[in-house]
């Protein structure tokens, strides 16, 4: 009984503090937010771009204060467990979760990524624009791809398009560039 008691206490304070924090916090965002504001214009800015300084805040600023407050205020909430979801089908099957993790890790940066020697060959061989080697590429990735997993979909649809727009847009503008004036 003791110990519900102290539990129950214990709760409430910790209710209290948080929504002290809450108000203070909020007080403190509206200030940074009009400082921020004041800050970012220059005296020769014509007032129509002011106008869309101040808009751009505006419009962010809710944004940045709802992640703040969630990152400052975990402390004081119980840990969450984060559920994955269940493993899709053929998820189990070693090999091509071997492969889905090595090119598409949901959990990996960028720079941790570039010590994978699998997505280096992945990538290079990409970078391949004879013998349809980089169509073969990525026709492979498509298929091993989870279909239902919207950041592999995602990632997919963004590297083909920057690739694409690399070997396609930028090398063929130079290699058009150079053959042009020789």
């Amino acid at each position: 009984m003791l110990e519900a008691w102290k539990e129950e206490k214990r709760r409430l304070i910790m209710e209290f503090i948080q929504t002290k924090m809450e108000g203070i916090f909020d007080h403190g965002m509206n200030v940074a937010a009009e400082t921020l504001k004041e800050k970012i214009k220059d005296p020769y800015m014509p007032q129509f771009v002011k106008d869309f300084c101040d808009d751009a805040v505006d419009a962010i600023w809710p944004d940045v204060k709802m992640e703040l407050k969630d990152e400052i205020l975990k402390g004081f909430s119980k840990e969450q467990v984060i559920h994955h979801g269940e493993p899709a089908c053929c998820g189990s099957c070693g090999p091509l979760a071997f492969w889905r993790y090595s090119l598409l890790p949901y959990d990996r940066g960028f720079w941790r990524q570039l010590r994978n020697p699998i997505w280096w060959l992945f990538t290079l061989a990409s970078c391949i624009p004879k013998w349809g080697v980089m169509q073969i590429v990525y026709i492979l990735q498509f298929i091993m791809i989870d279909k239902s997993d919207e950041f592999q979909l995602f990632q997919f649809i963004v590297m083909f398009k920057s690739l694409q727009f690399f070997t396609i847009g930028i090398v063929g503008s130079v290699l058009g560039s150079v053959q042009y004036y020789i």
